[in-house]
């Protein structure tokens, strides 16, 4: 019984661990969206 539950946690801190991975991936590409979006912003208005 303790291997399954042995077993079982670390399935479940893989997903856990692959779940916060992909969510940190789009945290960091709607951030390059945001600042690519302002770059272009700054060069239209010539700030750049």
């Amino acid at each position: 019984l303790v291997k399954k539950i042995t077993s079982w946690s670390n399935k479940l801190r893989t997903t856990l661990a692959l779940s916060s991975t992909k969510g940190e991936y789009k945290v960091l590409y709607e951030a390059a969206k945001n600042i690519t979006y302002i770059c272009r912003l700054y060069q239209e208005l010539g700030l750049s």
